[in-house]
Formats: structure tokens, C-alpha cells, sequence
């Protein structure tokens, strides 16, 4: 199993609020198979279908949505424009509304100033100096227009039926 994948697994088990010590799955080594982390989850009453499904997490937890899911569900892809709507103050300060030299990555996470960004309130934030919803300030270019990325967050959920 890759690392990046071991390690989501892994912050996933923790946060599921298995009855899984947390010592058991960092016990989880590179040579076991995905199904025999899903056994390690049934061993400690976690279902198949939860863990496979992603059920058994509180509704907080399953409601947070990373960029990256988007592009994998094809609401966004590589290239396309990506721009960021300036607080009021911020924008008086630059002499502009938005920035808009911000592009989705192959990856489809967006890189800025040597940080990779796969969740928008941090994007936003950094960009505005403050903590913000960055589903409501972000936007991107697709099929000519801007869209925000809440819409497509919540084009995500409808489909997934979430």
C-alpha cells in the first residue's frame, strides 16, 4: 500500500473512533493489503461496509470535501482557472477584487507560494489574512464561467448522495 494511502487510512481508523488502538494501526505495515486493513477494522467491530463505505464516522466528519475529491469525480480538472475572492479590506489593500493566477494542479490540489492546497479555507485564508469559508471565495472557470467551489462541493454530495 502506498504511504500517502497508509497514512489517510490510518487518520481515517483514528478518527472513525474505532475501539482500534492507536498503537495497533501504526503497527500496520507496507506489505499488508487493503483487504487486510479492512480485516484489522472488522476485528475491532468496525463493519466491512463501514469502513469501505466510509459509515460509522460522524456527519462532521464525512462532510469535509478536499479538492482532490473533485478532480477524481471529474467536477474539476487539470488547468483549469482558479480565482479568489478578496475580503473587502484585502481588496482596498491590493487595488483588486480577486486574484486569479491560481490554476488546478495535475494532481487537482492547487500550489501556491511553495505550499500544496487539497481544502480551500486554507487558500483562502492565507490570500485574505484571515480565516474564511473558502467554499464561498474560491471559484473556477469552467465551461467559460466562474463557478464556486461550493456548488461543485455540493454537486459532489448529490451525487454521492450525501
Amino acid at each position: 500500500m502506498p504511504p500517502a494511502l497508509r497514512h489517510e487510512f490510518l487518520g481515517w481508523m483514528q478518527s472513525a473512533s474505532t475501539s482500534c488502538s492507536l498503537v495497533e494501526l501504526q503497527q500496520v505495515d507496507e506489505d499488508r493489503t487493503p483487504s487486510d486493513l479492512v480485516d484489522l477494522a472488522e476485528s475491532s467491530k468496525v463493519s466491512r461496509n463501514d469502513v469501505l463505505k466510509g459509515e460509522g464516522q460522524d456527519k462532521r466528519d464525512r462532510s469535509h470535501v478536499r479538492l482532490s475529491q473533485l478532480f477524481d469525480e471529474g467536477l474539476t480538472r487539470a488547468g483549469m482557472s482558479v480565482r479568489v475572492r478578496l475580503t473587502q479590506d484585502r481588496a482596498k489593500e491590493v487595488g483588486r477584487d480577486y486574484l486569479n493566477s491560481l490554476t488546478i494542479s495535475a494532481t487537482g490540489t492547487i500550489f501556491h507560494e511553495g505550499q500544496v492546497f487539497d481544502k480551500v479555507s486554507p487558500l483562502a485564508g492565507k490570500l485574505n489574512g484571515c480565516t474564511l469559508n473558502g467554499w464561498e471565495y474560491l471559484e473556477v472557470k469552467k465551461d467559460g464561467e466562474w463557478i464556486k467551489f461550493d456548488t461543485l462541493r455540493r454537486q459532489l454530495r448529490q451525487e454521492n448522495g450525501n
